[in-house]
């Protein structure tokens, strides 16, 4: 089917094509020899507040390994 396809076009407008395609893969502009990727584009500010001595009281508190504090 490939081939009939083919053969129903004039040569003319099948070189036409092609060579729109090969144009179309050239390379338009100078390109920049090295990129550097910055390794940390949006850097922390986070700030830890001073410490500060916490009392929690007539609380349940639930560990993370499933232990209950009463």
């Amino acid at each position: 089917m490939h081939t009939q396809i083919l053969s129903l076009l004039p040569k003319s407008v099948l070189a036409v094509t092609i060579s729109l395609t090969l144009t179309a893969c050239l390379q338009s502009e100078q390109q920049d020899e090295q990129v550097t990727i910055n390794k940390n584009p949006f850097p922390s500010t986070y700030q830890p507040l001073p410490n500060q001595d916490v009392l929690i009281t007539n609380a349940t508190i639930l560990t993370g390994t499933g232990e209950r504090i009463d």
